[in-house]
């Protein structure tokens, strides 16, 4: 009987551990701060990504998420190292260097 309470035990503990998914991003880069422009094409968040195998890529992105959208707080110090998923922006603002941030987390 107390082989059976033990054996319960340790199975009922078993079933209650859970792994945690750790999400693996596409890129490391650093947040530089807010793009303070006045052009056309100027305006939202300037990220700079490491190893970057675009053809050409340039010196920084530019995203038109704030702080909010992209999950960071306002206290945030620049530049903020962080990991993130990206691609080009689809439409014609992606020649010009922006792109879209659909995953980020401040490291």
């Amino acid at each position: 009987m107390k082989r059976l309470v033990v054996s319960l035990l340790c199975l009922s503990l078993l079933a209650a551990c859970k792994k945690e998914k750790t999400q693996v991003y596409q890129s490391q880069g650093a947040l530089l701060g807010p793009d303070m422009g006045m052009c056309m094409m100027c305006g939202g968040m300037k990220v700079q990504i490491q190893n970057d195998t675009s053809k050409n890529p340039p010196l920084f992105y530019r995203t038109n998420s704030n702080l909010q959208a992209l999950g960071l707080t306002q206290t945030t110090a620049y530049p903020a190292n962080v990991s993130l998923d990206w691609h080009l922006d689809p439409t014609a603002m992606g020649q010009y260097g922006w792109i879209i941030v659909t995953a980020i987390k401040a490291d």
